[in-house]
């Protein structure tokens, strides 16, 4: 017959040996189907600089990723640095492990209320005052089963709205968006190293 199992629990880039026993349900015997396979488990590649350890504060605004590196992060906060804020940063008063983290935050920018962002992509250009465009996503190869991450949130009361759906006195919404995909760059109309343009 057609056997399907799971196996968890498994050592990420280690070698295991296994074979197939089945349990007769009307005799309780247990048969042995399989003489002893192998198998290799893929490897559990991280996401490169999760700590943001690689960083560059000499330049006009930072960048998440050290001089020479290629970049994994970026932010679409540089156009904030017109109305003299940076909104996005790095922080090393307030971290889980490492030396520093991102810190994310919401102002007045120029004449627009910006919201602290990061991302895996590239900014693309800002588009006066109405935005700008993203290249969404880098390659990444492997299977992961899961994403952890540390988030520290301090909500605030909203003191100016530009829409209807959020008023003043409403609190603010934090959000974490994590997606893992195959896009297309022809389809999405982005690049090779960022393949989803908004």
């Amino acid at each position: 017959g057609i056997y399907n199992g799971v196996m968890t629990g498994l050592t990420p880039a280690t070698d295991y040996s296994y074979r197939l026993v089945v349990k007769s349900l009307k005799t309780g015997e247990e048969v042995t189907i399989d003489s002893v396979s192998e198998l290799t488990t893929d490897a559990a590649p991280a996401v490169p600089n999760g700590s943001l350890e690689e960083h560059n504060t000499s330049g006009d605004y930072p960048v998440f990723y050290a001089s020479g590196t290629d970049m994994w992060w970026d932010s679409g906060n540089k156009g904030s640095k017109m109305g003299g804020k940076i909104i996005c940063t790095i922080d090393s008063s307030d971290k889980k492990d490492g030396n520093v983290s991102a810190k994310l935050q919401s102002v007045n920018a120029v004449i627009k209320f910006a919201a602290g962002n990061l991302f895996s992509g590239q900014f693309g250009e800002v588009k006066g005052t109405a935005g700008g465009t993203v290249y969404f996503g880098r390659p990444f190869v492997g299977r992961p089963s899961k994403l952890r991450f540390w988030i520290k949130y301090s909500t605030g009361l909203v003191d100016r709205t530009e829409n209807k759906k959020i008023t003043q006195n409403d609190y603010d919404i934090g959000q974490v968006k994590v997606a893992l995909g195959t896009w297309d760059p022809e389809i999405y109309k982005g690049t090779d190293n960022s393949p989803v343009f908004i």
